[in-house]
């Protein structure tokens, strides 16, 4: 008598998302992030009112949220009267020209520019936004870094770098614009 024998067939199976949550996440990146406490808002939120010259930076190739973080940010603070200096380490993208045509202005930091250095030298705090290691800010981070005033840092990604005083973390947040509405949201009520 002859076995019936099955034969699996594989067929193909369209793309589908998988959420995150699905997968099995290493240990090191499922280490809880102490620095994303949301308590930190009003500590940030009272650093940039109570300052009067700030900068603000992000990474390198800077994209939208980066390009839209800081603007925003810009925005808000120079409306309080605040003067406010946009740096980034990179030309921002020809494609994302619209949003700083419309809103303002972000330079590519020149550490061989003197007003560039002046600035920073001179601020009151450096809101870092959109990125969280001195890698990221290219060759900018080490004036980042060593800068004698307050760093702030504004982000979304996990396991930021230990360098910063002060930090408004949240990684459950979609983007870093997210967490500056959050800001601007928590300083009209």
């Amino acid at each position: 008598m002859r076995s019936k024998r099955t034969r699996e067939v594989m067929l193909p199976v369209p793309w589908r998302f998988v959420s995150p949550k699905c997968l099995p996440m290493p240990d090191a990146l499922s280490t809880p992030n102490t620095a994303s406490v949301p308590g930190d808002l009003a500590t940030v939120r009272a650093t940039l009112l109570a300052a009067e010259r700030v900068v603000i930076t992000s990474h390198l190739r800077p994209d939208g949220d980066a390009l839209g973080s800081t603007l925003g940010l810009a925005l808000f603070l120079r409306g309080l009267g605040k003067t406010v200096h946009c740096f980034n380490p990179d030309v921002p993208p020809r494609n994302l020209g619209w949003l700083l045509d419309e809103l303002g202005e972000v330079v590519q930091f020149d550490t061989g520019d003197m007003a560039h250095v002046q600035a920073v030298a001179e601020a009151d705090v450096i809101a870092v936004v959109d990125t969280n290691a001195k890698q990221r800010l290219g060759w900018m981070g080490n004036s980042v870094q060593g800068a004698k005033t307050t760093k702030v840092l504004i982000d979304h990604h996990p396991r930021p770098e230990s360098w910063f005083d002060q930090s408004y973390v949240r990684t459950e947040a979609a983007s870093t614009a997210e967490l500056i509405y959050d800001l601007i949201a928590a300083h009209d009520v």
